[in-house]
C-alpha cells in the first residue's frame, strides 16, 4: 500500500543524520506529524563527494476521511480496495495497534463510538466490497464520501439496541408464524 500523504523536507545531512529535519507552522497552526516512516539520505554518491542536502521524507498521519475509508471500508487514500485489520493498518503506519486506536479515538472513529452510533455501517462495508469489484477507485472515492457524510451526520445520534433486538424477536415471531 502507498503511503496516504507525503510531505518532503531538506536539510544539511548532518540535520537529517541528527534527526533534526523539522515540520514548522503552517497555515493558521502547526501540524502534527505522526510518522510512518523516516527515510535518511545521506553518504557519498560513489565519488566521495557528500551532496549539498539531504532529505527526510515523512508521512503525516491520515485525516478523518481516510482514515474513516480505510479502517472501515479497506480504501485507500487512491481508491483502491484492499481490507486490512488493525494490525495490518498499524504496521502501515508503523504504530501500535494502541496507537491506532488512541488515532481513532481522537478523530471520533473509534470503534466502541461507531458501533453504538446509529449508522448501518456493515451494509456500507458490503456495499463497498462488493462494488470494488464492478467500479473502478473513482467511482469508488465516490461512493465513500458519500457514506462518510452520512456517517458523519448519524454520529451523535445513538444506536437503539432494545428496539433492534425487539424488532428482530418480532421478525423470529413472524417467520415462525408463516412456516
Amino acid at each position: 500500500m502507498t503511503p496516504l500523504r507525503t510531505v518532503h523536507l531538506t536539510g544539511s545531512p548532518g540535520q537529517v543524520r541528527s534527526g533534526a529535519c523539522r515540520a514548522g507552522r503552517v497555515g493558521k497552526g502547526a501540524f502534527a506529524f505522526e510518522f510512518m516512516r523516516l527515510a535518511i539520505y545521506h553518504g557519498s554518491d560513489g565519488r566521495g563527494a557528500t551532496p549539498p542536502a539531504a532529505a527526510c521524507e515523512m508521512t503525516m498521519a491520515p485525516d478523518r476521511f481516510e482514515m474513516f475509508c480505510l479502517y472501515y471500508l479497506g480504501l485507500n487514500r487512491v481508491g483502491e480496495y484492499r481490507f486490512l485489520n488493525a494490525n495490518q493498518i498499524a504496521r502501515e503506519f508503523n504504530w501500535t495497534v494502541g496507537e491506532l486506536m488512541g488515532t481513532l479515538r481522537k478523530l471520533n472513529l473509534h470503534p466502541d463510538t461507531v458501533l453504538n452510533t446509529d449508522f448501518p455501517m456493515a451494509r456500507h462495508q458490503v456495499d463497498v466490497q462488493l462494488a470494488a469489484d464492478r467500479f473502478g477507485p473513482p467511482d469508488l472515492q465516490d461512493m465513500a464520501g458519500r457514506i462518510f457524510e452520512e456517517f458523519t451526520r448519524a454520529v451523535g445520534r445513538k444506536r437503539d439496541w432494545l428496539g433492534e433486538i425487539e424488532r428482530e424477536r418480532e421478525a423470529d415471531r413472524d417467520a415462525k408464524r408463516n412456516r
